[in-house]
């Protein structure tokens, strides 16, 4: 046995001497880490002949039997490098910490399979991306052959690049699914039991795994990982810091991303007392970007927030690409230019020549044209990483030139990329919570592995919301089952506009019509169409189908279209703008949203506004349902192609008195739930922060609070 004792004192000798007598005690005078105490360990057993090395902490102990059953599972399998146990936690024996683990490919985030599951049944033994060095059994063969750990890192994440190194050389990690072995946690970094962080935790959580991800050789991989590591991984380190400890561990955790991004490595330079121990903050400079400068164009010199530099951030733009979400950042935009803002606009570039003119307004377009779709109507994972590395490096640049920023919860990156950029700015940031997903939904859209990803970054960035605007009182609801308790504003809603009925018939049209409208992907249901247009048409055979719209899907639904002989009885229009849209709305019969996901349905209250009633799928993430009043303007049925047949078939047969029923509930609701009331809202928010934050300079932004409704006239 080698025991390695650094920074030592006599009786710290003497315990180990008495606790392990034989066994050989490599005495080191200074602390040099845990990579490198290792390395000075496994040369030791090396020269004296070993084949595997047992790495193993002083705060975990492992089962008699944990050596004999490693050896045997690598000796059950070619060219194992390294094998370890299942962990479970010492004061928590019932409960893993450890079953294997990951390190995702394109973001340099390292997690731990089997996470607080029951120890009674650990997960089979498999290949895995690297095993902790609390436990673990490493083949000398494999050492020569990889290297040593890294020593520059000092401590935390040394494994896991110990692990990428080895099996890119072709050797293998493996994971034994016995629970052998049980840690006491974090007790390295004194903060043993706890999932908060100390300084020296977070530095170097901070620091390695990105100076890991700058030295990737592949350029696009070598982006992608820095921006896990950068963005994502030091959010989520930010969400294990204490209130109380931001000054300290907080400015750790900065230090380890200056650091990390610098290459300055080894052991970390910690303050000798109060303010002293900083390498230095990045260097202050004055910009005439365009933020602070040409978004100034079309802006007025007067008004409520006269001067605000305000940024909105959303990788679409209407009219580029329709939907509720685009229509409503360009009436924010356009909102807050009217109320004397300068704002920048970021997203991608979704025009082919000059960019479109959006008076006061500059728009950034921070990446390229990205497909954001696969094939089957799911969404990419390689563009909103892109746009998030995108944003973070402008807001990086420009940190000085914006005073408030307001960004969609979708795409994810876009929010964690503002969050870190902006850190210790005092620049509220604001979220529209669009749509929250239930981890099943998750699952179920992009499959378990990814789904689980999805709904932790969910969570993460509920947590690192300031203060959400919302547009309905579910998702109230659902951010508070987050744990989400800070500032809410509940908006109005999207409606475009609360002008009066602008159908032009009283009575629906002969032949009867459903329409569809909206983005030819698998969440709106298109693909059903067809199918309800034919079973629908056995009750009424002279139905009419048009779907207005474009996307992934549109040519899956053109390919059923002709499958069922229905050519004769639909319309594919492809895009269509606001005067078409209207057209199409008021010569309709019905409106049919047969989605399985609306994080608000747009399209009921348009189509309620032309006097259309509606077929609404009820799928529990459709929130769109929260907009029929049943019977009144229009009818929620089942989520099943026969259902939203008949629902069609009941509107016609309702004739004139249901058309009458929506014209009354729309204006009953119009002009309390317009995009207008919306904005004004929101330009309210603003105004009292920018108030507030005159009144009292040193005060943060507020951070917990009920649900507010403002209604400004």
């Amino acid at each position: 046995m080698i025991c390695i004792a650094q920074e030592y004192s006599t009786d710290d000798l003497a315990a180990l001497a008495e606790g392990a007598p034989g066994a050989t005690v490599l005495a080191i005078e200074e602390n040099l880490g845990y990579a490198a105490s290792v390395n000075l360990g496994v040369r030791r057993a090396m020269d004296d002949g070993a084949d595997w090395v047992l790495l193993l902490n002083n705060d975990a102990t492992v089962s008699p039997e944990c050596v004999a059953r490693c050896l045997d599972e690598a000796g059950r399998v070619e060219r194992a490098a390294v094998v370890g146990p299942a962990v479970s936690y010492r004061d928590r024996p019932d409960r893993l910490w450890y079953a294997g683990a990951r390190l995702h490919h394109e973001l340099a985030i390292v997690w731990h399979e089997g996470y607080r599951a029951r120890s009674a049944s650990p997960p089979p033994s498999r290949d895995t991306d690297y095993v902790p060095g609390c436990c673990a059994l490493v083949s000398c063969a494999a050492w020569r052959e990889v290297g040593e750990l890294r020593e520059d890192f000092f401590m935390y994440f040394e494994d896991a690049e110990w692990g990428e190194r080895a099996r890119s050389a072709g050797w293998r990690v493996r994971y034994l699914g016995e629970v052998l072995c049980e840690h006491a946690m974090a007790a390295s970094s004194g903060t043993s039991g706890s999932r908060y962080l100390g300084a020296n935790a977070a530095y170097y959580l901070a620091r390695n795994p990105l100076r890991f991800a700058r030295e990737t050789p592949a350029p696009a991989l070598r982006r992608t990982r820095t921006f896990g590591s950068l963005v994502v991984w030091s959010a989520y380190n930010a969400t294990r810091i204490r209130p109380a400890q931001w000054t300290t561990v907080g400015r750790a955790l900065l230090e380890g991303v200056r650091d990390g991004w610098r290459g300055d490595m080894g052991r970390r330079d910690e303050p000798a007392g109060a303010g002293t121990g900083s390498r230095g903050r990045g260097r202050a400079h004055a910009t005439t970007g365009p933020a602070s400068a040409a978004s100034g164009r079309g802006t007025t010199d007067a008004g409520p927030l006269a001067g605000l530099r305000a940024c909105i951030v959303y990788d679409c733009l209407y009219p580029q690409t329709a939907g509720g979400a685009e229509r409503w950042y360009r009436a924010l935009a356009e909102r807050l230019v009217t109320d004397g803002a300068r704002v920048t606009y970021l997203t991608r570039r979704q025009w082919d020549a000059d960019p479109p003119v959006i008076p006061g307004v500059e728009l950034v377009p921070v990446t390229g044209p990205d497909e954001l779709y696969h094939a089957d109507g799911t969404r990419r994972s390689g563009p909103p990483l892109r746009f998030g590395w995108a944003v973070f490096t402008w807001l990086v640049r420009h940190r000085r030139d914006v005073d408030t920023v307001q960004v969609a919860n979708f795409p994810y990156f876009s929010l964690v990329a503002a969050r870190v950029a902006l850190a210790g700015t005092g620049v509220p940031i604001y979220v529209d919570w669009l749509e929250i997903w239930p981890f099943d939904f998750w699952r179920a859209y992009v499959g378990r592995a990814a789904g689980t990803a999805g709904a932790a970054i969910q969570r993460l960035c509920i947590a690192l919301t300031p203060h959400a605007f919302v547009f309905l009182d579910e998702n109230v609801r659902r951010l508070g089952l987050h744990g989400y308790r800070r500032e809410v504003t509940v908006l109005a809603g999207l409606l475009p506009s609360a002008d009066g009925v602008r159908s032009g018939a009283s009575c629906g049209p002969i032949p009867p019509t459903a329409l569809f409208v909206g983005r030819h992907v698998k969440d709106k249901g298109v693909r059903l169409m067809p199918e309800v247009l034919a079973a629908a048409r056995r009750a009424l055979p002279d139905l009419r189908l048009v779907v207005a719209g474009d996307g992934p899907e549109r040519s899956l639904v053109d390919a059923e279209v002709r499958r069922l002989g229905l050519e004769s009885a639909v319309r594919l229009t492809g895009k269509v703008d606001d005067h078409e849209l209207d057209g199409l709305f008021a010569s309709a019969s019905c409106t049919v949203v047969p989605s399985s996901r609306e994080g608000y349905g747009l399209v009921v209250v348009e189509s309620s506004a032309h006097g259309t009633p509606v077929v609404v799928a009820a799928n529990p993430e459709n929130l769109a349902v929260a907009h029929v009043a049943d019977g009144i303007n229009g009818f929620v049925v089942d989520p099943t192609v026969e259902a939203i047949a008949a629902g069609i078939a009941r509107v016609v047969a309702a004739g004139d008195a249901l058309r009458a029923s929506t014209i009354a509930w729309h204006r009953a609701h119009a002009r309390t739930s317009t995009m207008a009331r919306s904005t004004a809202q929101v330009a309210s928010v603003y105004a009292s922060a920018r108030a507030r934050r005159a009144a009292h300079p040193t005060r943060g932004h507020p951070t917990r609070g009920r649900p507010t409704r403002g209604h400004p006239t």
